[in-house]
């Protein structure tokens, strides 16, 4: 074959395949759908070893559920959209330590902000006469993302992009970064999404006093959280539908005021479920 028609060849070979490369990649948005309302169950379950000096070692199971209703409001000329996502019925009950109580509801809140067709959440301001007390008590489910951002970059099944989680000084975050992996197509209750795995380590380092004088005490925590969960996002607009994660920690927590260090590890899993 000469080297025009060869070349020429190559080249309609090389377009075949990128035009194909193009068709299986996909561009994960999500759609700004304003009062566009979406309600969700919330549960954990943990269950902690407790390490505490002159006491020993001590098991409990902490188990925990909330509803939120999540409503997108306005999009600005920003390209964000206000976002509300109100937190209530939040119950958490301590099983294996003895004579702990049923911990009281912290009472409901509002967590207002913005949010982009990424996914990405920004400019959060908490309401509600327990709101502190209620993410502090909370924590656990601050540390693991309600929904998934999107790479800004099309995406095939088998690429990862990164997630940052940035510092919360309630939920006891620092700075760290979780690995979304876009794993294919599936149904979920009747609706077509993509399946998306995070996987990684949420750094823990904070004092939640220090971020609101109504936390009754000292409580500098420092350590990790590890998760490695299932995402449903539809596939139609984008809106993550639910979750199934598991979670490991390893934390260490001083109570300064009191004097005391308390060593933790725990495993457990955290679901979220659409309800409509």
């Amino acid at each position: 074959m000469k080297p025009g028609p060869l070349i020429a060849a190559i080249v309609v070979a090389a377009s075949v395949v990128s035009a194909a490369a193009l068709q299986d990649a996909s561009r994960l948005r999500l759609s700004l759908v304003e009062s566009r309302k979406d309600v969700f169950t919330i549960k954990s379950e943990m269950k902690q070893t407790l390490d505490m000096a002159g006491v020993g070692q001590q098991e409990m199971t902490i188990n925990s559920s909330m509803k939120m209703a999540v409503e997108t409001g306005k999009k600005g000329e920003d390209g964000k959209a206000s976002i509300e996502m109100a937190v209530s019925d939040f119950e958490m009950k301590l099983e294996g330590m003895a004579g702990a109580p049923d911990m009281p509801s912290p009472g409901n809140y509002v967590i207002k902000g913005k949010i982009d067709e990424l996914g990405r959440i920004t400019d959060t301001k908490i309401e509600g006469p327990e709101a502190s007390m209620a993410q502090m008590m909370n924590a656990s489910s601050q540390q693991t993302p309600y929904f998934v951002v999107f790479p800004d970059r099309d995406v095939k099944v088998g690429d990862s992009w990164k997630i940052p989680i940035p510092k919360n000084d309630l939920a006891m975050t620092a700075d760290s970064e979780l690995t979304a992996k876009l794993l294919g197509e599936k149904t979920v209750k009747d609706v077509v999404v993509f399946e998306i795995q995070l996987m990684g380590d949420v750094l823990v380092d904070g004092d939640p006093s220090k971020a609101n004088p109504d936390v009754p005490f000292a409580m500098k925590t420092k350590g990790k959280v590890s998760m490695d969960g299932l995402y449903w996002v539809e596939k139609s607009s984008g809106r993550t539908i639910g979750y199934q994660t598991k979670m490991r920690s390893d934390m260490t927590m001083e109570l300064t005021d009191m004097g005391m260090t308390i060593s933790t590890k725990g495993s457990g899993t955290m679901t979220m479920d659409w309800v409509k």
